[in-house]
């Protein structure tokens, strides 16, 4: 039982929650037809379901808390180097890209690596994204790159949302939620981004 929780406890949060949500209401819809429906004699199962629902509901809760609030990576964004802009297709396509750059650094006592990143802002449906860390001593990024811990590292994350967001010049700000291979997130702001072409125009 303990190695099933582990491996469910590692699936996240999302996962968990479906999981706590379908056990319960297979439960309650069991318990209910027993009730209603003479006919049906469900037995002790609907409780066991609702009891493992209960569990994994549990399992949840804390691995929500755990993904919101540990913190295992302290990020630094560079406005200067970071930019998003339109980018009309030949295809007819309206898209804007998005590219982000930063630093972070690794406050756990273990090797870090981003392994997931999410647009929080703009909220465009996604079209391609890219997550990317840089070697520790070299030029090279890379997805598989993990930051020492206690050692900082650079980032970078690109974008290709759709649709047009944002009027230049007017700046814009964009925001990030970064994941590590433990299932913490971290939510990074870059504030005032400007479109390359917009640079000095007020």
């Amino acid at each position: 039982m303990i190695g099933n929780a582990v491996k469910l406890w590692e699936r996240g949060s999302l996962f968990l929650w479906a999981l706590a949500i379908a056990l319960i209401s297979v439960g309650v819809l069991s318990l209910s037809l027993g009730l209603y429906l003479p006919d049906f004699h469900p037995g002790a199962w609907p409780v066991w379901v609702l009891a493992l629902g209960l569990g994994c509901l549990i399992l949840a809760l804390f691995k929500t808390y755990q993904e919101r609030t540990i913190k295992t990576l302290v990020f630094f964004p560079n406005i200067q180097q970071s930019f998003w802009h339109h980018a009309p297709q030949t295809d007819g396509r309206k898209l804007t890209q998005i590219a982000l750059r930063g630093r972070m650094t690794n406050v756990s006592n273990q090797p870090i690596y981003p392994s997931e990143v999410k647009l929080v802002r703009p909220r465009s449906r996604v079209e391609h994204k890219i997550l990317m860390t840089q070697e520790q001593g070299g030029p090279t990024y890379s997805s598989n790159f993990a930051v020492p811990p206690g050692d900082r590292g650079q980032f970078s994350a690109h974008f290709f949302v759709d649709g047009f967001v944002g009027a230049p010049p007017k700046p814009y700000t964009v925001v990030i939620s970064v994941c590590d291979q433990l299932g913490h997130w971290h939510r990074v702001r870059f504030v005032n981004l400007r479109d390359p072409g917009s640079r000095g125009t007020k």
